[in-house]
């Protein structure tokens, strides 16, 4: 009967993954999917860099051959591990076969995770999943084998994505001050996961670049860089030298709701602190750790060199799911008011889906892309031009694949990389040309204006040009429609 169970919520998991499928989400699983594909040079980009994440996908690409599905392999990796690993823990703490399905329904319907699970880019979803074995590793496996696993697992899992080496410092650290039991096993996982990465990260680096640094300095090129012009960067101090009140409101109004995890913060919380006594000392430990990880994400640096901290979006703290799991899943049954349990468990499930209803999923700006290529494989004879960001769309879209009638506007520094020629004068004259406008690709747009601040110059030349030499293409486009979109993206 237990496993009979365990079946509703993998059952939900799937469901969920499948209705709400992302495929090509046109942000970073651009440049994972291309790196992944082609796999044709040092990684040169801090997405590039993520090799266990990078290299899982270009199995998963060429076993199954490029598809949306198999970009979205990796993700859905990391999503049911969390599930699953989570589940676990619990039943191992508890022994409660019911206690560990409550978890594993709190992910299976977790919207950020079901909303960013099913794209090329989810990184930190995977890093999640390895780093929730982690913790089920720690705790159920007190031998030199559970720490083997939870080393190998933290440091692959780092590798993923850099800001996850925040959870297994920061949280393993609490929880092993916490719990005394578990703090050897954790020290010794720090040890062998540190020297995981080492070999995964820095050695091969210094072998072929001479430099053990070289992650180091393309973060600083190609993504600190990029954070300056980010809608979501956060200052303490705004532009007049005043304290900026944001900065303390904005995590705590997030931790309190948000897309990415509803209410489930607040209910950690609330349940956690009101069951603590009954709660086993694991979990205690947990809730503790998991309320000082969140305090460093909302107000630690991500940078050694200074402080800077963490944009102003949810989805750094992915990991923070793994705790939420464990101590609702392991608290709420354990209220004494047996209405107030269902009305809390309804009204978060009930939550959990209507987000993921009104939040629509990312990526609409692909499915003009993906009209436009069907447009341009419909009628060869014509020359269509499209901005650097729609042309790396359409050329994700076939394959890696460039059509032969696609360019670029005249001058695009995005050419040679991407494979796609730039409109020259030679092509005015032997086809008709047409320009591909796509409107939430546009810097303008305050849908999409915060991923492409370097799409300006080729939108600017379209919207200059297409009275004169091209002609002005649209396709229907559906907006995106956040509850409350300058927060709440996962």
């Amino acid at each position: 009967m237990s496993y009979l169970l365990w079946l509703l919520p993998v059952g939900l998991w799937g469901i969920l993954r499948f209705l709400l499928f992302e495929g090509i989400q046109g942000a970073d699983d651009l440049e994972h999917l291309r790196f992944a594909w082609e796999l044709d040079r040092i990684p040169a980009t801090h997405w590039e860099l993520r090799l266990p994440y990078n290299l899982l996908l270009a199995g998963s690409l060429r076993l199954l051959g490029f598809s949306e599905f198999s970009a979205a392999v990796p993700g859905l990796i990391g999503s049911f591990m969390l599930m699953l690993f989570c589940g676990l823990t619990v039943r191992h703490v508890t022994q409660n076969d019911r206690l560990a399905v409550v978890a594993m329904l709190l992910m299976a319907v977790l919207p950020g995770d079901v909303l960013d699970c099913t794209t090329g880019g989810s990184t930190r979803i995977l890093g999640t999943g390895l780093l929730a074995a982690a913790v089920w590793s720690v705790v159920t496996r007190p031998g030199m084998t559970g720490v083997a696993i939870a080393g190998v697992l933290m440091g692959l899992a780092v590798d993923c994505h850099l800001t996850l080496l925040f959870f297994v410092v920061v949280f393993f650290g609490v929880l092993g001050v916490m719990v005394p039991c578990l703090r050897s096993r954790i020290v010794k996982a720090w040890v062998l996961g540190g020297t995981v990465f080492l070999l995964l990260d820095p050695l091969p680096w210094w072998i072929v670049k001479g430099d053990p640094l070289y992650r180091l300095h393309v973060i600083e090129k190609t993504h600190l860089q990029q954070l300056q012009n980010d809608t979501n960067e956060r200052r303490v101090y705004s532009a007049d030298g005043s304290f900026d009140t944001t900065f303390i409101t904005q995590p705590v109004r997030d931790v309190i709701f948000s897309k990415q995890y509803a209410v489930l913060p607040l209910m950690m919380l609330l349940t956690g602190f009101l069951s603590y006594r009954r709660m086993p000392e694991v979990l205690r430990g947990v809730l503790v750790a998991a309320s000082v990880y969140w305090l460093y994400m909302a107000f630690g640096t991500h940078t050694p060199s200074g402080y800077k901290p963490f944009p102003g979006t949810v989805s750094y703290w992915q990991p923070l799911a793994i705790p939420l799991a464990l101590v609702i899943g392991a608290a709420l049954p354990s209220l004494h008011n047996r209405r107030m349990r269902h009305a809390l468990a309804t009204v978060t499930v009930g939550l959990c889906l209507l987000l993921m209803c009104l939040g629509g999923p990312w990526g609409q700006n692909v499915e003009v892309s993906r009209q436009f290529l069907s447009w341009a494989k419909e009628h060869p004879d014509s020359i269509f031009v499209a901005d650097d960001r729609t042309a790396r769309e359409i050329r994700t879209l076939n394959a890696f694949q460039t059509p032969a009638n696609l360019r670029l506007v005249p001058g695009s520094l995005r050419s040679e990389r991407w494979s796609v020629p730039c409109l020259t004068r030679a092509d005015i004259e032997s086809a008709p040309v047409f320009a591909m406008i796509n409107v939430l690709n546009n810097p303008e747009s305050t849908v999409a204006g915060h991923f492409i601040p370097d799409n300006a110059a080729s939108c600017n030349w379209l919207s200059e040009h297409s009275e004169k030499c091209v002609h002005q293409t649209t396709a229907e486009w559906r907006p995106i429609a956040y509850l409350l979109p300058e927060s709440m993206r996962p």
